[in-house]
């Protein structure tokens, strides 16, 4: 017998119970992968493809952020240019 964590409370169970003792969860997932599967949005739906355009708003503002910080970062590059130029002279 091996002690492995609990799926659902991540608590230390034995390999052999039926259930977990702390939460009462079974031992395996219902069902599998087609239990998990189901509850994914399937393609062409609606709450599939708010979904996408979420992600995609989500990978549009990163990018954004990072036009940003290039900016920012070559703006304090070229004022440490000028200020190391200054105490050169």
């Amino acid at each position: 017998m091996a002690l492995v964590h609990c799926w659902e409370c991540e608590h230390l169970r034995s390999d052999a119970s039926v259930a977990c003792p702390h939460c009462g969860a079974p031992q395996r997932r219902p069902g599998g992968l087609s239990f998990l599967a189901s509850r994914l949005p399937q393609a062409g739906t609606p709450a599939a493809m708010a979904a996408e355009e979420q992600e995609e708003a989500q990978r549009a503002g990163r990018r954004g952020r990072s036009v940003v910080l290039w900016v920012f970062y070559l703006g304090c590059i070229g004022v440490a240019a000028l200020v190391v130029n200054q105490f050169v002279r």
